[in-house]
């Protein structure tokens, strides 16, 4: 028992020091750290896709225009995407368990987080942690996908590494006194959880 538990302890400190390298997110000043082995694939419709094809994780970034100010600092934002995550997965005939979701910061940048794993029909499972920030009149949305249910604490770890040249500019939350969330922020969502069963479907194909 004792050699199987140093055996996992060992594991998880050679995923947690693995050798990283610094990727530059476009069309903004801002980096993430992702693990040597990873690749990157340039796509149109996203700022940065990287996979890594031994493990199935992969990792996107995605970019919205914020015209209308919106912060990440009101209960609704997390709420609203929580309601209508569950609602896509289960018109993509998959089950999603909500496992956690909050408030955090990414190196000083207020952030939501929510957690979760998707169960699809033929038996795949994937586990999900994706991160919304409002900066620099954007609105940037992390998702990192794993097929491990003990990689969390390495996703976290990635997720951490999210980092800006300069302090962004983040906007101002006396705005959501004058606006209201509505419809805008159900269609985000519904895009970030396309944006899961994409990668999703994406690591199958490269296992």
């Amino acid at each position: 028992m004792k050699a199987a538990a140093v055996c996992l302890l060992l594991a998880f400190a050679g995923i947690m020091s693995a050798p990283a390298k610094t990727i530059d997110i476009p069309t903004t000043d801002a980096h993430l750290d992702l693990p040597d082995d990873w690749t990157v694939m340039n796509r149109d419709d996203i700022a940065l896709y990287a996979f890594s094809s031994g493990t199935g994780a992969s990792a996107t970034i995605s970019l919205f225009v914020n015209d209308k100010g919106q912060t990440v600092d009101q209960p609704q934002f997390v709420a609203n995407m929580e309601r209508v995550l569950l609602e896509r997965a289960k018109k993509e005939e998959a089950t999603m368990k909500m496992l956690s979701e909050g408030s955090t910061d990414l190196n000083g940048v207020p952030a939501d987080f929510l957690q979760a794993e998707l169960a699809f029909p033929e038996g795949g499972v994937a586990y999900a942690r994706s991160y919304a920030l409002a900066e620099n009149k954007s609105i940037l949305v992390m998702t990192l996908l794993s097929r491990d249910p003990t990689a969390d604490a390495s996703l976290q770890k990635i997720a951490r590494t999210l980092r800006f040249d300069r302090p962004p500019l983040l906007p101002d939350a006396n705005l959501w006194r004058n606006y209201h969330l509505g419809w805008g922020l159900l269609a985000f969502a519904v895009i970030v959880v396309a944006g899961l069963l994409i990668l999703w479907w994406a690591c199958r194909r490269t296992s």
